[in-house]
Formats: structure tokens, sequence, C-alpha cells
């Protein structure tokens, strides 16, 4: 899930409580390419498009 926040956007893991903010970003294009640079990922999974924190947190969703 991603969210407005304070000048930016924060980035949530959809497995874990971890976040990345995101500041000063105006699309999420911007969002998506300066999480991936920070080792942040995002799969689809049965049709929806979920975002995780690394590799680790998504094969554990993929794996429930």
């Amino acid at each position: 899930m991603i969210d407005k926040a304070h000048n930016g956007f924060q980035m949530h893991c959809d497995n874990c409580s971890d976040s990345i903010y995101i500041p000063h970003a105006t699309t999420y294009k911007e969002v998506y390419e300066e999480a991936k640079s920070s080792g942040w990922i995002n799969r689809q999974i049965d049709g929806e498009w979920m975002n995780f924190c690394g590799d680790e947190c998504y094969k554990e969703r993929r794996n429930v």
C-alpha cells in the first residue's frame, strides 16, 4: 500500500509492518523507483500488485 504523507509518500510492506518514506516524490513512478533502489520489490500475486520490503517477505507471503 502507498499513502500520501508529509510532502512525499509512505510505502508499506504487504507482508510485515515495515515501511519506507519517500520524500518529495510527486508520482507513483518516482515512489516505485526510489523504493526499488532501496531493495523494495513489487510483485503480482493472484492478480493483485503488492509491495514487499525485500525478497524474504515476498517469499514468505507467496507461501502463505
